[in-house]
């Protein structure tokens, strides 16, 4: 990882989805987790991925679990679950 500790995973790939469905622009969604519009955009697709800090609030906006957006399996989850 780079030193600032970014994290990525499948779930990220549906950040437009999740901005187009709420008819909010980039710019907009990038204010609700501190970040700049060029930001937002390298997340959606995928150029970049997140620090975890910005994941965390990522998954709370968006309501999908962290781990969903890290890309973890459901097997995953089951078996290191109380891990994470």
């Amino acid at each position: 990882m780079n030193r600032r500790q970014s994290i990525g995973g499948d779930g990220f790939k549906n950040l437009r989805a999740f901005r187009e469905a709420r008819d909010l622009s980039q710019r907009e969604c990038g204010q609700m987790v501190d970040v700049s519009q060029i930001t937002w955009s390298r997340w959606e697709r995928r150029l970049r991925y997140p620090p975890r800090d910005k994941a965390k609030m990522l998954a709370k906006i968006t309501g999908v679990p962290l781990e969903i957006l890290l890309g973890l399996s459901v097997v995953l989850l089951g078996l290191f679950g109380s891990c994470l």
